[in-house]
């Protein structure tokens, strides 16, 4: 599975007030794959997405696998400007992991180490909740 796949689920999982586009990103190093807005408030905020399966090295030693270097400063900017970031990573076929982004520059490097796993915001095993992923984006709860 690809990221492009990832995508392809959130997208059909997304609750009725996000609207949310998404890029294959060249320019600038570090932006990220997804730019969301919730409908109701015009809260608008960015997530990156990661696949890799469950043997995969880096994430067994506790990493986010294909995290380029840019990427978690990138969202620490958008934190630092009060937007809405995170990491979204989908591992296998049934577990989720969620980071949001903070403007501490210690969250670059947690997201960025060995224990980055044991550092998520959030994790779901078997059924994935794109509402509560908004919320932890900071949206408001539904109306």
């Amino acid at each position: 599975m690809r990221e492009s796949r990832v995508w392809k689920f959130l997208e059909q999982k997304l609750p009725s007030w996000v609207a949310a586009e998404r890029f294959e990103v060249v320019h600038p190093p570090g932006m990220s794959d997804v730019f969301w807005t919730d409908i109701r408030t015009s809260i608008s905020g960015w997530l990156e997405l990661k696949y890799c399966e469950p043997d995969d090295h880096e994430f067994v030693r506790g990493g986010i696998p294909k995290l380029k270097p840019e990427q978690p400063m990138f969202l620490r900017r958008q934190a630092l400007n009060r937007v809405p970031a995170g990491i979204l990573m989908r591992v296998g076929q049934n577990d989720w992991y969620f980071w949001r982004a903070t403007c501490e520059h210690e969250w670059v490097q947690e997201v960025r180490s060995r224990n980055a796993v044991a550092f998520a915001d959030r994790v779901w095993r078997g059924n994935f909740d794109a509402v509560g992923l908004f919320r932890a984006l900071g949206c408001p709860c539904e109306v």
